[in-house]
């Protein structure tokens, strides 16, 4: 496995691994590692509880590594300070902190069970549909994290949905609501509208240099210089390593006994349900559904096909439409309603009605593989290949380890180069490079990237283990995250200036222009006056997202498609690409209500998360406002 694991990092597999472990960092703040002693610096003091430099630094490595996995190629430095990466992550820290507290204050609170059943129903921890621990621990291994880490993430994150199910439980959403949504949605609109583009004001901007300074004082985090590393490093890849590491027959009799527990395997089962879904349904129409259940019950004991009745009837979609099926799963993995009913069938017998918290199942059992110890000879590949990892590894430590002493007392280049020569390792250079050069294997690797940008000038890691081989790095130079001198950026600076004021001048033009509007002037007059034209979009819906032609987003303004023939002004301009649109409704094609209850429980789901959001917002903002809160901005 740990031999699949290094030449599959790249793999669907890992990249769901990856996303598996890190989410919890990412989104709760909980930052793996521990501290290292001394005095630790703190990024923030909430109500007295500090949150460390070390933690931030953590999760804000985590936010990167996440975001780089999403965007992959269009991740840059430019997106990193669109999405705000370092005021996200602390913000985080902050609000968990104060959700946390509440959540104390409230007796919430979260048990080993919930903790244990939550990993337990995280796939990726799955081997053939059931949780093996051998491969938790080898993806939170390969990941650099503690199972005690990763467990009070788990429990953080588990606290703060139960802090979320509460305050948002009592939101309700009425049924004109989501009638007039659906108008809404389904409502065609064609429109007239006239662009003023910043670029028509950009010539006539002039900018000052004291100005610009001035500007560049003011919002120097705009063109802040990322941290920047400059390092030497010796590698030995695993590929070469594996090579030439023998395994006989001896190594594998050996590992298997010693670690015989590792090869039992308990009792699982292979089977498919039939689910009538019960979410939200009480009295009478509960009732309902459960007599839909037993009559599909009736119709498997009348001789019908269990497969065919479930592509029919099954609300589970993921199963449905391959009969029913869940593949394998041992105890532990179901709900206990569910898993009691499975686990005392006999292969090839069908259930009664079963009722849990998603609603009536039938379950059918197809195979049974009793509780067993894996032979020798069926675990013989998977322990040559443990063995051949773990041997690889050591001879890599072995050969890296002895440089450690040579690189800290090196000082150039050659004395380096030539440490590494002698003992027989690969070696490279870098120029400087930020935690975006992903062409650098130092910043493109995240495990020796969160190595690399903890290092101060002069500073030789320890063994580091990247995704391909192990490594030993020192640090030539570090040029730490700072705002430029204006001798430094001032082109960059001026220009930026420069924009900034073509589109305020675009917006003040194009808000004049609106508010002509409302005085009784068209929209025709005002163009012809001022050398504008008018243009006509083609028919769209709020669903589309965005206005065709111009490509301007249109999909979070709901008002915009409520537009009437008395007031076909939008009341604001509405901001584009370095553009300012006004847009004037010139018909509208009006919804059918006859697809109305086939879109109602999606549009009820999507107002209750908006209302659900709203009320999540104002809460957080709440906490926010009655806690000291002090943010260190230099550490950010």
């Amino acid at each position: 496995m740990l031999k699949f694991m290094r030449k599959k990092r790249r793999s669907k597999f890992i990249v769901l691994a990856f996303f598996a472990i890190i989410v919890v960092f990412v989104f709760w703040g909980v930052g793996p590692g521990g501290r290292q002693g001394g005095d630790p610096e703190f990024v923030a003091v909430v109500d007295g509880v500090k949150i460390a430099a070390e933690d931030y630094a953590r999760a804000y490595s985590n936010q990167l590594n996440y975001y780089r996995q999403t965007f992959k190629e269009r991740f840059n430095e430019e997106l990193i300070e669109k999405l705000d990466l370092r005021n996200r992550t602390v913000n985080t820290l902050v609000n968990n902190v104060l959700i946390r507290k509440d959540a104390a204050a409230r007796g919430v609170s979260v048990s080993d069970r919930e903790v244990q059943d939550k990993i337990l129903g995280i796939s990726v921890f799955h081997k053939d549909g059931v949780f093996d621990r051998g491969q938790y621990l080898e993806i939170l291994g390969r990941n650099r994290i503690k199972p005690a880490e990763y467990e009070a993430g788990i429990r953080v994150e588990l606290v703060i949905n139960k802090m979320r199910d509460r305050v948002t439980a009592d939101i309700e959403v009425p049924e004109e609501d989501i009638r007039a949504l659906f108008l809404t949605e389904n409502r065609s609109i064609t429109v007239d509208y006239l662009k003023v583009e910043a670029a028509r004001f950009l010539p006539s901007v002039e900018v000052g240099e004291d100005e610009a300074v001035k500007y560049l004082e003011e919002n120097g985090r705009d063109f802040m210089v990322p941290r920047k590393v400059k390092a030497f490093y010796a590698y030995l890849k695993f590929d070469e390593l594996e090579g030439a590491v023998e395994i006989s027959d001896e190594d594998i009799a050996v590992y298997y006994e010693k670690n015989v527990i590792d090869f039992q395997r308990p009792k699982e089962i292979k089977a498919r349900h039939i689910l009538i879904g019960t979410k939200g349904a009480e009295g009478e129409e509960k009732e309902r559904l459960r007599g839909t259940a037993e009559s599909v019950l009736a119709k498997i004991t009348g001789g019908e096909e269990f497969t065919e009745l479930a592509e029919k009837y099954s609300q589970d979609k993921g199963s449905a439409r391959n009969g029913g099926d869940l593949g394998w799963f041992g105890r532990g993995m179901m709900v206990p309603p569910f898993e009691e009913a499975a686990f005392s069938l006999a292969a090839g017998e069908t259930s009664g009605v079963v009722e849990t918290d998603y609603g009536f199942h039938i379950i059918k059992v197809d195979e049974i593989k009793e509780e067993r110890l894996l032979p020798l000879k069926e675990a013989r590949e998977k322990i040559k290949e443990n063995l051949i990892g773990e041997k690889s590894r050591e001879i890599g430590r072995e050969r890296l380890s002895v440089l450690k002493g040579a690189f800290e007392e090196a000082s150039s280049i050659e004395e380096l180069k030539g440490a590494a020569s002698k003992s027989e390792v690969h070696a490279a250079e870098t120029d400087l490079f930020s935690e975006a050069d992903r062409d650098v294997v130092l910043a493109s690797d995240p495990e020796l990237r969160e190595v690399v940008f903890m290092m101060n000038e002069g500073d030789v890691s320890g063994l580091a283990e990247g995704w391909d081989g192990l490594y030993m790095i020192k640090a030539i130079e570090v040029i730490d995250r700072h705002v430029p001198t204006f001798e430094e950026a001032g082109e960059k600076v001026v220009a930026a200036f420069k924009e900034k004021k073509a589109a305020s001048a675009a917006k003040d033009e194009a808000e004049a222009f609106l508010d002509r509007t409302t005085q009784g002037e068209s929209l025709g007059d005002i163009a012809r006056k001022e050398k504008y034209e008018v243009k006509t979009s083609e028919p769209f819906m709020i669903t589309d997202g965005f206005m065709p032609g111009e490509q301007l987003l249109v999909g979070d303004r709901e008002d915009l498609f409520r537009l009437k023939e008395d007031a076909p002004y939008y009341h604001e301009v509405i901001p584009g690409e370095d553009a300012f649109f006004i847009l004037k409704l010139r018909e509208a094609a009006e919804a059918e209500e006859e697809g109305f209850e086939e879109h109602r429980e999606r549009l009820k789901d999507r107002l209750a998360a908006e209302k659900q959001e709203k009320v999540l917002t104002e809460w957080i903002e709440g906490l926010r406002s009655k806690a000291a809160i002090t943010i260190d901005e230099d550490m950010l």
